[in-house]
């Protein structure tokens, strides 16, 4: 998952992933701005970085990382909502106890939270099937 605070003066060398889960070098169609884009009636500097106030939500698994991240994002109501349905919510989204970046993404677009994925990469960097962790579940992803 991605810091809640971005540098405007450094540009990632990466691709974006847009929403049908092709590669594109223009950002992603979910973003609000498109890189390099800016708004011609503003004389205000943008800003270094954007600091969001989010309530800390702790795991509650030793796989529920992203969830948790993305649970951060989340309105109260939204929250208590995917706490309450939470195994149905897995279920539907097609995860069970594995959650993969692209998850979280599509986690994200069901709660309407506006995003970018970026990525260094297309698919599973296969390096993660010698940790331990991902051991198990590598060849079920």
């Amino acid at each position: 998952m991605s810091s809640t605070s971005a540098s405007t003066s450094e540009k990632p060398n990466t691709s974006k992933i847009i929403d049908d889960g092709t590669k594109t070098d223009r950002a992603c169609q979910t973003c609000e701005c498109i890189e390099g884009e800016t708004d011609s009636n503003s004389t205000e500097p943008e800003p270094e970085y954007v600091h969001h106030e989010v309530v800390h939500f702790k795991q509650q698994f030793a796989w529920d990382c992203g969830l948790s991240c993305v649970l951060m994002l989340l309105n109260a109501s939204q929250r208590q909502y995917f706490l309450d349905n939470f195994n149905e919510i897995c279920t539907e989204e097609g995860f069970g106890s594995s959650t993969w970046t692209i998850d979280l993404c599509y986690l994200l677009k069901r709660f309407n939270i506006k995003h970018c994925m970026y990525s260094t990469m297309m698919g599973v960097n296969e390096a993660y099937a010698k940790m331990s962790y991902y051991d198990s579940i590598m060849s079920l992803d």
